[in-house]
């Protein structure tokens, strides 16, 4: 249709624009019309699209218009060199306005044109809070931000230890042990970090309210609740289980049966197998017996809700597995009653749990944002919802808005959702306005960024008129006819119109390209390679085209990226275009390597893993065959220097450094790797000036922004930069939308089963009534019909992406086509309206002769990378050095006793004497009796004593130990899995798994001493122990710093306690000069009673010091004695760590507990020297030691303590 024909008076209309009809260039238009037309000032038109990008080139278009009108009016351009439309449109007017009033307008739009409203819908959404903060009642002068990852943690950690620490020790158990599927990890706990994804998740999101369904959780105690909720359902469930236990144990047999018969065996279920029925009732009479009878006894809790053989054969997920499995048709929908009893005793119980404590992080985060002035990308669409939808007193803003606004056009309609539809319709769907959608439903492929195609069906039902675009400008007459023929039903599982596109009187010519081939194959694991031979063929028979000409559309970037692999491989340019984020491309992980090495760059691990990639490309086998690698020590020894240098030189310039010495040949060919890699290093040079180039904090960032669900990074300014180098488009049908090849290749529109994903919870959202539900279990009846509809709505929408694929081309499409697997939106809806599809089938050979290989590489030698040239030749004219102010804003322990604060870079969350290489000493100057009878055996090597030293040997010790639940510690399956776990991860042989296991039985079991009866962890209480407690600990309130001199002062006090005026004078030597934060980090708090019966907190910190002696090779308990391990203490200013543990440990008591008094709440510190415990057997037999080995105990000298808090406020 004409574009000068669209009715510009008020009313709410739409406009259908099928692909390639000219969608920017109509609303470009419509909006010079509606200027001139309408006699409505810039400033009183708004443009609304859904990205930066398009907003930008909305912007460059309209302005682009009215210049080329302007040229055109003073004879500047000829009317040939114009668009029919805009010729037309200039015609009529000047029958009504004379020429100097035309140019006149065109003048005040170029004095106004900084004034254009052309917004994202969260720009303009922004732009109202902003202008309408105080009527609105929004934060004052709030902060704008997406960056909230602290507050999530912050506020987690609160709640984790006032109520979760705080539950019956039952109740933690259960919680400790389960294991879940979820989607953002394959195997889940439910921790900290379960919660940290979830409470990002829901706060991102505006669509979908979270329901808990009329739960009422307020003012209750979290333990009660839960106690309460197990007994109600027990007693439901042994009810319902005496009616229908045995029906359902017969059933079961039943499958097993069914299972044998068809040839195939189950590892759940038996045609006769034991009578399990009875098992559960023995269960039952147990827990009824031993538990419940007793009401102090609170284990039925964790006897009840663990994984046994009730979940394992009679619950559901098993059941549905296997009968899925073995294509089972046997209905137990008679025992749904039972089921859902199983279900709350079993995944119910951690399903409250999960419900409970969000309920309390929400309401939490909404307090804390409030009070900090801060709001979110997603708060902004939710206060102005609130303010506009909900709220009956906010009519003046409808008014202002309304009244500023004349004219609205919105872009990409069909990517709208119900509440930004809602917003829009609130302010601008009335007589007094011109309110024009311009959008394709036949495109609507962006669910996933919240893009609901219901919304704008809806919306369109409500449109006073409804204009279709039907002239295609982008394809060649024949290729628009095989469309029209493909499509002639509508898209029909999306229950989507199709209009006739009618051909371009300027069309392009077909160049003999035949519009449309299907290529038939008939084994899927070979579609890149016959892909790729066809596509050889292609340029052989065809002169005329070159790469550029062609794309090839994948369904995900997986395909994409194999697609480059084989191309790179022959030798022939590609360009992988991608609308992805950069921190999903392989440049991403690389570099995370990279970070790794830089913080670390004694770890073994990290140095072998970025050495044998394809940034250095060390040869793997050489390097497992010389352990004693040259090329491996250069890297160690440049990665040290490096680390030492970030600070001064900065991330860039040392990255670029990197990429010179070690000449990649991957990097040197591979231009899009490059780019990327140059992209990525400039977002971490940001993120180090931001963070002080606290390398630590960095890579903490860097890790959630590679998770999509906790990424911070988004939008138009993080996608992929396009590389424009000649070669081969490669592209997500995704990343096609909008762009246009002369030839398109489709090898996927076939497959249908990789695009539909199996969900995991626990975030279920419901697109019946936008509601979130939280469920673990992916079975339930609730869940299962959020699943059916989400697997409708995918079907639906791959329908409409078949559909974007089709009509990205100029002159050809080859599709190809799964001759076996027929089942597919592609044949059952689309090819089948071929009447003559015979006709369209190539005839091609795919096997390519080494002569026709041989042509392909002659005919398009890859280029070298320019880029890579242009840079080592940078370096060689002038080394680029970035320097920064020195400044101290953040210390930590380590960094102090390291002494130089200025230059390196200390992980400044731990706080490990590991990170020093001199962890070990020879004791013949240390206190041993050579000539005394070892009665004890203390001269036998502990376990621990062959284990590698150094920092990352200790890093993979403290790590097990943050991991491990003391009273499980006799679990010796769970505890060996955990061990192998962590030596994976930190590179050290398996081998070690027994010794460590052997340790760690001796650190849990070993007496604590005299001063604690005698008591060893295990005996604590899991509620009483809590692990990793970063601290910051503020410096310098009044701007005055912190030096050595002045915090020795503190070791002058408390002179009957350990380390005192001596120990002082050695801290003075300490280079220490501080302000800002001091950071650090507690390996264990626990509440214990000491020899007095009183409750207090101590600090516990694992050491894994190696103390040797000139007599014996191995780490012997017997030079863990007292005095050895003073001196080690003060060796390593072990004192000058505790104390500041004290003082962290001071202000959280203060802060946590009611009327808290130091003296009768604060303990100590006990380090505990992991390399120097005796055994058990020897550990019984001298107890009541006032210093046992390997233990290290001292009070909490009071007087040092407040010393410390008073200093660190400036009050001395």
């Amino acid at each position: 249709m004409d574009t000068n024909t669209i009715n510009l008076n008020n009313g709410y209309k739409i406009i259908e624009a099928s692909a390639g009809t000219g969608k920017t260039f109509t609303l470009a238009h419509l909006f010079l019309r509606c200027y001139f037309e309408n006699q409505i000032k810039v400033d009183n038109i708004l443009l609304l699209s859904f990205t930066n990008k398009t907003c930008n080139e909305l912007r460059e278009r309209i302005i682009e218009r009215f210049y080329k009108l302007e040229l055109f009016i003073n004879k500047k351009v000829l009317k040939e060199d114009l668009d029919e439309t805009i010729v037309l449109w200039y015609e009529n007017q000047i029958l009504k306005n004379n020429k100097e009033e035309i140019l006149y307008r065109i003048k005040e739009f170029f004095s106004n044109v900084n004034d254009l409203k052309i917004f994202t819908f969260h720009g303009f959404c922004n732009n109202i809070i902003e202008n309408y903060s105080f009527e609105i009642k929004s934060p004052q002068g709030f902060i704008l931000n997406n960056e909230l990852d602290f507050l999530y943690e912050d506020i987690i950690n609160e709640l984790w230890i006032s109520e979760f620490t705080n539950l019956d020790s039952n109740i933690i158990k259960s919680i400790n042990e389960k294991r879940i599927k979820s989607n953002w990890f394959n195997i889940s706990r439910i921790n900290k970090n379960f919660f940290f994804h979830i409470l990002k998740e829901i706060d991102n999101e505006n669509i979908f309210k979270l329901s808990f369904e009329d739960l009422d959780f307020n003012n209750q105690n979290m333990s009660i609740f839960l106690k309460a909720y197990i007994k109600e359902n027990w007693i439901k469930f042994i009810s319902i289980w005496n009616k229908k236990g045995n029906d359902l144990f017969l059933n079961l047999q039943e499958i097993g049966s069914e299972i044998k018969t068809k040839g195939f065996i189950s590892n759940i279920y038996k045609p006769k197998p034991r009578n399990k029925f009875e098992q559960i009732n023995d269960w039952i009479e147990s827990i009824n017996n031993n538990f419940l009878k007793n009401e102090e006894n609170n284990e039925y809790i964790y006897q009840i809700t663990k994984s046994d053989l009730l979940t394992k054969y009679f619950y559901r997920k098993s059941i549905y597995k296997e009968l899925d499995k073995f294509n089972i048709n046997i209905d137990i929908s008679k025992f749904d009653d039972l089921q859902e009893c199983i279900y709350k005793i079993k995944d119910g119980f951690y399903n409250q749990f999960i419900r409970f404590f969000l309920k309390k992080l929400l309401a939490k985060l909404i307090y804390k944002k409030n009070e900090k002035g801060i709001i979110n990308y997603s708060d902004i669409i939710k206060i102005i919802e609130s303010k506009c939808l909900l709220d009956s007193e906010s009519g003046f803003l409808f008014n202002d808005i309304s009244k500023k606004y004349k004219s609205v056009f919105i872009d990409e309609f069909q990517d709208t959702d119900q509440v930004q539809w809602a917003i829009i319709r609130k302010f601008f769907r009335d007589s007094n306005h011109l309110l024009i959608c311009v959008g394709d439903p036949k495109q609507a492929i962006y669910k996933f960024r919240g893009g609901d195609i219901k919304a704008y069906l809806k919306a369109k039902n409500e449109a006073d008129a409804i204009y279709q675009l039907d002239v295609n400008y982008r394809s060649s007459n024949d290729l628009i006819k095989i469309i029209n023929k493909i499509y002639k039903n509508g898209l029909q599982s999306s229950k989507l119109d199709y209009h006739q596109l009618l051909e371009n009187s300027r069309s392009l010519i077909s160049n003999n390209y035949k519009p449309l081939q299907v290529v038939e194959f008939n084994d899927e694991k070979y579609i890149e390679e016959i892909t790729i031979n066809f596509l050889f063929k292609l340029l052989l028979s065809e002169e005329s085209l070159e790469l550029e000409d062609i794309a090839i559309l994948t369904n995900n970037n997986y395909q994409s990226l194999a697609f480059k692999n084989i191309l790179t491989k022959y030798n022939i340019p590609c360009n992988l275009k991608s609308k992805k984020n950069i921190f999903d491309t392989e440049a991403s992980h690389l570099l995370s390597i990279f970070l790794e090495c830089l913080n670390k760059p004694n770890s073994s691990k990290f140095i072998k893993l970025l050495a044998t990639s394809k940034l250095i490309q060390v040869n793997i086998n050489k390097l497992l065959e010389h352990e004693n690698n040259n090329e491996i020590d250069f890297i160690f020894r440049k990665f040290k220097l490096w680390n030492l240098e970030i600070k001064e030189r900065g991330f860039i310039s040392i990255f670029r450094e990197f990429i010179i010495i070690f000449k990649s040949q991957v990097l040197i060919n591979d231009l899009d790797l490059y780019n990327n890699l140059i992209q990525l290093s400039g977002l971490i040079e940001e993120k180090m000036l931001l963070e002080k180039f606290n390398i630590s904090k960095v890579i903490n960032w860097y890790k959630y922004e590679m998770i999509p669900v906790s990424r911070t990074c988004k939008g138009d300014e993080y996608l992929v930069n396009s590389n424009e180098s000649s070669g081969i488009n490669i592209s997500t049908i995704h990343s096609s939308k909008g762009l246009e090849y002369n030839v398109v290749i489709c090898p996927y529109l076939w497959d249908q089963k990789n695009k539909l994903r199996k969900a995991n919870g626990p975030i279920w959202k419901n697109t019946e009534n936008n509601h979130i539900y939280i469920n673990i279990e992916n079975s339930c009846k609730k869940v299962f019909n959020i699943r059916v509809n989400e697997l409708n709505e995918e079907l639906n929408e791959l329908e409409r992406l078949i559909y974007v694929a089709l009509t990205r081309s100029k002159y050809q499409i080859i599709v190809f086509n799964h001759i076996e697997n027929k089942e597919n939106i592609l044949n059952k809806n689309l090819l089948i309206n071929l009447n003559n599809y015979n006709d369209y089938k190539s005839i091609k050979d795919f096997d390519l002769n080494n002569e026709e290989i041989d042509l392909i590489k002659n005919k398009f030698q890859i280029k070298i990378n320019k880029q890579f040239d242009k840079l080592c030749k940078l370096q060689k004219d002038k080394k680029k050095i970035i320097t920064y102010e020195r400044i101290n804003i953040r210390s930590s322990y380590s960094s102090w006793i390291k002494g130089n604060n200025d230059s390196k870079i200390y992980n400044l969350d731990k706080d490990y004497d590991e990170n020093s290489n001199e962890n070990s000493i020879s004791y013949k100057n240390y206190i041993f009796d050579k000539n005394s009878k070892d009665i004890y055996n203390l001269t036998s090597p502990n376990p621990l004593s062959d284990f590698p030293r150094g920092a990352n040997s200790g890093t993979c010790l403290h790590k097990i130990l943050e991991r491990l639940d003391f009273k499980d510690i006799n679990n010796i399956n769970n505890l060996d899995n955990l061990i192998d776990e962590e030596l994976s991860i930190y590179g050290i042989d398996k081998s070690f798994t027994k010794d460590i296991r052997k340790g760690l039985i001796r650190v849990i079991n070993s007496s604590l001493g005299e001063k604690f009866n005698n008591q060893r962890l295990i005996d604590i209480n899991l509620s009483d122990i809590a692990k990793e407690l970063k601290f910051d600990l503020p410096i310098s309130i009044k701007g005055q710093n912190i030096c050595a001199n002045k915090l020795s002062k503190c070791f002058l006090l408390d002179k009957d306690y350990e380390f005192g005026e001596d120990y002082a004078n050695s801290v003075k030597q300490l280079d220490i000069n501080s302000k800002g934060f001091h950071s650090g980090c507690i390996d264990c708090l626990l509440k214990i009673k000491d020899n007095n019966n009183e409750s207090k907190w101590w600090i516990i910190d694992w050491k894994s010091n190696f103390l040797i002696n000139e007599d014996h090779k191995g780490s012997i308990p017997l030079s863990y004695n007292y005095e050895n391990m003073r001196l080690e203490m003060i060796r390593h200013h072990y004192p000058l760590q505790s104390h500041l543990y004290l003082l962290a440990v001071h202000r959280l008591l203060k802060w946590r507990l009611h009327n808290y008094n130091p003296q009768k709440d604060l303990g100590g510190y006990i380090y505990i020297f992991l390399r120097g415990l005796p055994s058990e057997k020897i550990n019984n037999k001298i107890q009541n030691n006032k210093f046992p080995f390997g233990i290290f105990v001292s009070s909490a000298p009071l007087d040092r303590v407040l010393f410390l808090d008073k200093l660190f406020n400036n009050e001395i």
